[in-house]
């Protein structure tokens, strides 16, 4: 009992660390991607929300990352633009949150 306990604790701790260490890698390939591209490249959490901005956006926008992060992306644009902006945003949330529910 006691040892199988443990030896099941041990395993799931293990998974964990697993877990954790692909999500740090997956983490920092993004980063290396967001600040590497020849492209402007931003992300936004699921709250619509700036995470990573590249300085190609800052070139293009005027804006650095650190004016932008944390804040809503429609907030950066145009009130013309705003509208398709949120539009977007929430498409692309609704598909994170589907896929997260699969997962």
């Amino acid at each position: 009992g006691a040892i199988s306990t443990m030896i099941r604790n041990r395993e799931d701790l293990n998974s964990i660390k697993r877990w954790w260490v692909a999500a740090l890698n997956a983490t920092q390939d993004l980063e290396n991607i967001v600040s590497t591209a020849c492209v402007p490249v931003f992300a936004i959490d699921l709250e619509g929300r700036v995470v990573e901005w590249n300085d190609n956006l800052r070139k293009l926008t005027g804006m650095p990352f650190d004016t932008v992060r944390g804040r809503p992306l429609a907030d950066l644009v145009t009130p013309e633009c705003r509208p398709a902006v949120e539009a977007g945003v929430q498409h692309a949330m609704q598909i994170s949150r589907a896929a997260a529910a699969k997962a």
